[in-house]
């Protein structure tokens, strides 16, 4: 039942109203319910069958960060896609302010109790917003029928620098999340399998005529090539970058 949910105990049985996101077609294998505050979550694990991979041979690059929490682009920069993180940082700082006030105290048993429940509702939140951010990755690779890359995130806090609150801010996102998520989603919708490249450079290279240095970053937004003077947004030549990259391992397969 699309709006209702039949929960068994004991001997008893009783059905209550849900709301779902529309779920993948298959075999639902086992639940669990979970309380989440106020809240009651059930968890399915359904099993379904492979889709035939469809042959596409044009890649389209993910570059993640903190100004843009990722950005997408083709080899040849069509198809840009920013997915800001104005409102993610805000919603952070909040959750980081509230953990703060109630730090002093956490010698009292119920203070103890709500930090415990406000790292779970951001840890909720974040994962809400990762699931929505890759799904609209994997639709826009199928409306344009593009294969998918990312950068391999191996030392990604290493390399982005900054602030003590950039790299808090850094520490507290999960791109590991949200890398997993397009690439299970990718597999589910069909797409050949996400490639992870090496970063190294992405943001130094210009994509025209491929000289590298670190002064074509301008700014944290601002790229412009010393050589060529080709100028672009800096997210997105990172993304261009990386399709660039992957298009040759694509190739290769």
């Amino acid at each position: 039942d699309k709006n209702n949910l039949g929960i068994t105990f004991g001997k008893g049985y009783m059905w209550l109203p849900f709301k779902s996101r529309e779920l993948p077609k298959g075999l639902i294998k086992e639940s669990k319910i979970k309380q989440v505050g106020n809240d009651w979550y059930c968890f399915l694990t359904i099993d379904i069958e492979q889709p035939k991979i469809k042959g596409y041979r044009r890649v389209m690059g993910v570059d993640m960060g903190l100004a843009k929490v990722a950005t997408l682009a083709d080899w040849n920069g069509n198809n840009t896609k920013f997915f800001r993180g104005e409102s993610l940082r805000r919603k952070r700082r909040h959750y980081y302010d509230l953990r703060k006030k109630l730090q002093p105290k956490i010698k009292q048993g119920n203070v103890y109790k709500l930090l415990k429940r406000i790292s779970e509702k951001e840890s909720n939140w974040i994962r809400s917003k990762n699931h929505e951010i890759s799904r609209q990755i994997i639709n826009i690779a199928i409306e344009n029928k593009r294969a998918i890359a990312i950068e391999n995130l191996s030392g990604i806090r290493e390399r982005i620098k900054g602030t003590k609150k950039t790299r808090r801010m850094l520490h507290g996102w999960s791109f590991r999340q949200l890398a997993d998520f397009i690439t299970y989603k990718a597999r589910l919708a069909g797409l050949p399998d996400v490639l992870a490249v090496d970063p190294r450079e992405t943001s130094r290279k210009c994509p025209k005529c491929q000289y590298v240095s670190r002064s074509n970053r301008k700014s944290q937004e601002r790229f412009k090539c010393n050589e060529c003077r080709y100028e672009s947004n800096a997210d997105r030549v990172g993304a261009m970058n990386i399709a660039q990259r992957a298009t040759g391992l694509l190739a290769s397969r």
